[in-house]
């Protein structure tokens, strides 16, 4: 019942935007303080971290953001949109697309699936 060898424990977080589980280093989080959010880039703050992912970051939903984030949803969207400007070009090119991020299986088509193509 152990993993094969050679193979690493990839840690999974849910972006609490779009509610997509991703790797943790493909995610953003944000740590709860006393004045209200604060950007974790190392992501070794103390408390509850908050995660969300590039594409929220990018092109966040300001319904999807209220209903995360509450009152401090444009704080949160500050935030966001400071770490993506300070993301230098590679790093930034690296992101995932936000269309496929949030795409349903259905909106994808079954382009994969051998009985659909018959």
């Amino acid at each position: 019942m152990s993993a094969p060898v050679g193979t690493r424990h990839v840690p999974m977080r849910r972006c609490v935007v779009c509610r997509a589980s991703r790797p943790r280093a493909e995610l953003l989080r944000l740590v709860r303080i006393d004045e209200g959010y604060r950007l974790d880039p190392a992501r070794r703050l103390g408390g509850r971290g908050t995660w969300v992912c590039a594409g929220c970051a990018t092109e966040p939903n300001d319904k999807r953001l209220r209903q995360a984030f509450a009152g401090q949803a444009q704080e949160v969207r500050a935030l966001l949109h400071a770490a993506v400007s300070a993301l230098p070009q590679a790093a930034a090119s690296a992101l995932p697309e936000p269309a496929s991020a949030h795409a349903s299986p259905a909106a994808q088509g079954a382009a994969g699936n051998p009985a659909s193509e018959a």
